[in-house]
């Protein structure tokens, strides 16, 4: 669980604050899929490098299975594996299987542990017959994958995606929504930043509607039948009013 309250979050450290989330009040279960609807723009990925521990805040609190980790950012960062929409996360001079095991011997698995790990993630993301690829040729769906498959080479109990479909194919949507619909060894909670309502729908448990860094609504998919509930809901909520 973790709770976010009145974080201002600063673009970097210890500069001057952004105003970014003047108010987020939020409880993930685990074992649970959250999505978020959002107008954050730029304020939103400040925000999520607040909660992950990247971004000093410099007023509020946020506490993540009650650790305060304004206090202690290096709870955060081991407990988080965050996915950005960018997916820029690998890097590029090197070819994917060694991008995994790079990021393995980070998180301190040893060398036998990390090509075990890298392996199955190379094997379930499809990514098996691009391992010796170098970054820099692949596709920005492919990048998407790499991107999600170092996340999990952290092992942390909740992973944080804003943004998992941008630039995927058709195909690759249809193998994410169906990664995160599973239940996974790989992770115990997902929170999910998305503006793709049919993808939020379908893998989404709760939803949370935020408009200018506020909680506007949040709630349950029972409430939803269909995306086009789920839309009709949010636009509603941040004023705008259903589509004709």
């Amino acid at each position: 669980m973790f709770h976010v309250n009145r974080p201002q979050c600063q673009q970097t450290i210890p500069r001057k604050p952004s105003g970014a989330s003047r108010r987020i009040v939020r409880t993930a279960r685990r074992g649970t899929s959250d999505s978020s609807r959002t107008e954050w723009g730029r304020e939103k990925r400040r925000s999520i490098k607040c909660i992950v521990g990247l971004v000093a805040p410099d007023g509020g609190s946020i506490h993540l299975n009650g650790v305060d980790v304004v206090c202690r950012s290096s709870y955060a960062r081991q407990s988080v594996a965050v996915v950005f929409e960018e997916a820029d996360n690998s890097y590029s001079y090197l070819t994917v299987r060694e991008n995994l095991l790079y990021f393995g011997l980070l998180n301190r698995l040893s060398m036998a542990e990390a090509k075990q790990k890298a392996d199955k993630l190379l094997d379930l993301f499809g990514l098996s017959e691009h391992a010796h690829r170098l970054t820099q040729t692949l596709s920005r769906g492919m990048k998407q994958k790499l991107a999600f498959s170092i996340a999990l080479m952290k092992g942390a109990p909740l992973l944080f995606l804003d943004e998992p479909t941008l630039g995927l194919d058709v195909e690759s949507q249809r193998q994410m929504r169906h990664l995160l619909m599973e239940k996974s060894e790989w992770w115990n909670t997902v929170l999910i930043t998305t503006h793709d309502i049919p993808f939020a729908h379908a893998v989404g448990e709760r939803f949370l509607f935020m408009k200018n860094g506020e909680i506007i609504w949040e709630g349950t998919k029972d409430r939803f039948a269909t995306p086009d509930d789920l839309e009709t809901a949010f636009l509603s909520a941040i004023g705008v009013g259903s589509r004709a």
